[in-house]
């Protein structure tokens, strides 16, 4: 049975190359989701959300797998609002403040962020997010 990689389908969204900024489409995609405010380094609630999503992301996996429909659990993505977006604001201020302005660019929704490794078992130094944020043309 092969087993389906939403980071393999979209390599060019969830590997792209080193580089500066780059505007990509995005197409329509399925989520497993959970509301929720505070603060992810200190919020406990964070945890417990976290903990539901991999719970039930896990368990929708392993009924499809039984189904004979098998695929690896995609990375955790997060759409953020924040009036200090802490260790990202020098790379999200040329973003906004730069790039999208010498390029035409709007705001179309809220900051993302994928995190290409897990922040339950990596170092905060050591983990690898995709910072996007939705544009549209002026």
């Amino acid at each position: 049975m092969d087993k389906y990689e939403v980071k393999k389908q979209f390599k060019d969204l969830y590997a792209p190359r080193a580089r500066d900024f780059e505007v990509v489409s995005v197409p329509p995609l399925n989520y497993l989701m959970l509301d929720g405010q505070g603060n992810p380094g200190t919020a406990p609630a964070y945890t417990a959300a976290l903990e539901a999503l991999y719970s039930v992301s896990y368990a929708v996996k392993f009924a499809s797998k039984h189904a004979g429909r098998d695929y690896v659990v995609g990375p955790l993505e997060g759409l953020w609002t924040a009036s200090d977006p802490d260790d990202e604001a020098p790379t999200l201020r040329r973003l906004h403040n730069e790039y999208m302005p010498a390029n035409g660019l709007g705001f179309a929704g809220l900051h993302q962020e994928i995190y290409l490794s897990d922040a339950r078992w990596v170092a905060p130094e050591k983990l690898k997010t995709i910072l996007r944020q939705p544009v549209r043309r002026l």
